[in-house]
């Protein structure tokens, strides 16, 4: 009986033994594949920041340091929860992409990972959406972008158009506003604004609303004369809407 009770002890230790290798082999595990994430979002971000240091450099200028851009975009992603440094550093790029503008790029990343972080869009996006409110309305000061991507924001949770949504249509949208001739800087963009929310509200989609308003400033310009000599004038003297 005791050479029995003897070796159920020893079997008794011998799976804990067992369950504390695997456990720790799984932690073991979990813990290498959290830092080959880290590894391969460094290596992802220490990409993005060489590359827009290189395709950024004008004809006969240095090539801006790498390592000060990277430092940039990780602490733009410090401010702005779930938003991570690659992201930003990929967005300045097509912001760059863009505008050619690799200063105002670095003025603005902090904003496009705060706007992303709050609204849940993809930071991308909002770069992109950004680099067009910078050629298209002329806004080009910090605050000013700030203040444009804030009224977007608010004007979307009052309506039916977010910004995650209306940011990756705004490359069309905004195109077709210049070519109406809608104002330039912030009043410009907050009429844009509420025009894409009734767009959005009448149709579907933010394609459908993104078509339904460009459609809408082509048949608005191609009938400008009818309307005219009926009383109703589509643009100002400055040939503004």
């Amino acid at each position: 009986a005791q050479q029995r009770t003897s070796e159920g002890r020893t079997r008794a230790i011998g799976r804990l033994a067992s369950d504390a290798m695997f456990a720790g082999a799984g932690a073991f595990g979990v813990g290498l594949g959290i830092v080959g994430g880290a590894a391969r979002e460094g290596v992802r971000l220490q990409d993005a920041s060489s590359r827009l240091a290189i395709n950024a450099r004008g004809a006969g200028q240095s090539a801006v340091d790498a390592t000060a851009l990277r430092r940039e975009f990780e602490a733009a992603a410090l401010q702005a929860p779930g938003i991570k440094a690659a992201d930003i550093a990929e967005g300045a790029q097509g912001f760059v992409a863009k505008t050619g503008d690799l200063a105002a790029a670095r003025r603005f990343s902090g904003t496009f990972a705060t706007v992303a972080s709050a609204t849940g869009s993809d930071v991308q996006d909002i770069a992109n959406a950004s680099a067009d409110l910078f050629q298209k309305f002329d806004i080009t000061g910090v605050n000013e972008m700030r203040e444009a991507l804030a009224a977007l924001t608010f004007q979307g949770k009052a309506g039916a158009f977010e910004l995650k949504d209306a940011a990756s249509q705004f490359a069309k949208i905004s195109a077709a506003a210049e070519r109406f001739g809608v104002a330039k800087g912030t009043q410009g963009l907050r009429t844009l604004g509420g025009l894409t929310q009734i767009a959005k509200e009448a149709t579907g989609s933010p394609e459908q609303a993104a078509s339904a308003l460009e459609a809408t400033f082509r048949q608005l310009t191609s009938k400008s004369g009818d309307l005219k000599r009926a009383g109703v004038n589509v643009f100002d003297e400055k040939g503004q809407a």
